[in-house]
Order: structure tokens, then C-alpha cells, then sequence
């Protein structure tokens, strides 16, 4: 069974509050992940760490548009995740700041969370479109896609907290 498809087909809410085959879902990913390098190792390192992540952030597997659209049905802004595979400072909020429970609340409660890879996909546009040039890039959008904030750099979580309060008018 191929990486790619481990990560499409798996998720969380699949065998959500059965410890014992999540548990044994993990230790198989775990396994897995010890024959590969790269790009591979890390979407299954990332792909771990959403399933052991109990409160984190929650970020929406959706297009910009779809979060967009999202947003707006349920009063919410969009954060977005600019971040490449390459980039150390993107690998450390992922692993160390998205998933504090802290974060993931008021995320979680307040935005639509977008995560996209802007040297791949629809990420190559949005890259072009918000002239990001700067890894890692965390923005707060409206739902027209206007810049209401800008994060530059790997933030510690009570600042990125900070940084992303938006009072809504």
C-alpha cells in the first residue's frame, strides 16, 4: 500500500473512540514510515501526529474557495497555513504549536483552519495572489479573502494567540 493512499484513506474520525485500533493504526504508520525519506516521511509524520493530536488545531481538507465558503455559512474568519515541505520552521509549528490544545480551541473556535503547501497545487496561486515569499506565512482572511492579519515566521503559541485576534465589527 502505497504513502499516498495510507494518507488519503486514513482518518481519525474513522475509528475515533476505539483506543485500540487507533493504537495499532499508529504503530503501523509508525513502521511504515521507517522505509521512507522526504516528502513521504513527513506527510506520514504529519499524518501521526493529526491522530495523536488530541485538541490541536483542525485544519479543513478543503480548496481556498471551499474554506472561503465555509467561513462565511458559519460566521467564521479563515486562518491559512503557508508552509513548504522544505521549511524546518513550518515542521516546528505543526509539531510543536498547532497542537496545544490552547491553539486548537481558539482556532478551532474561531476560524476555518487551511493548510497549503504553496510550491504544490492551488498552493503555487495562492502563493502568487498573497506574494508570499517567506515560510512560514499565517494569514487571517475574511470571507473575501482579504488579509485582515499576517504572521511571518514560527511564532511561540501565546504570541501567534496574540497575533491573530481579530475583533469582528
Amino acid at each position: 500500500m502505497g504513502v499516498s493512499k495510507i494518507y488519503v484513506d486514513m482518518s481519525l474520525n474513522k475509528i475515533n473512540g476505539d483506543e485500540q485500533t487507533k493504537n495499532k493504526v499508529l504503530a503501523y504508520l509508525r513502521e511504515e514510515q521507517k522505509q521512507y525519506q522526504g516528502t513521504h516521511a513527513r506527510r506520514l509524520e504529519d499524518l501521526i501526529r493529526s491522530m495523536e493530536n488530541t485538541g490541536g488545531v483542525e485544519f479543513a481538507d478543503l480548496t481556498f474557495d471551499q474554506a472561503l465558503a465555509k467561513a462565511a455559512k458559519t460566521g467564521k474568519l479563515v486562518f491559512m497555513d503557508c508552509y513548504t515541505d522544505w521549511c524546518v520552521p513550518c515542521r516546528h509549528m505543526a509539531k510543536e504549536v498547532f497542537t496545544l490544545p490552547q491553539v486548537g480551541g481558539y482556532f478551532n473556535e474561531h476560524f476555518v483552519n487551511l493548510k497549503m503547501d504553496m510550491e504544490k497545487g492551488e498552493g503555487v496561486q495562492i502563493a502568487k495572489r498573497y506574494n508570499i515569499r517567506a515560510y512560514p506565512t499565517m494569514l487571517v482572511l475574511d470571507t473575501k479573502g482579504n488579509v485582515l492579519k499576517t504572521v511571518l515566521g514560527a511564532r511561540k503559541a501565546e504570541e501567534l494567540l496574540q497575533m491573530v485576534r481579530v475583533d469582528k465589527k
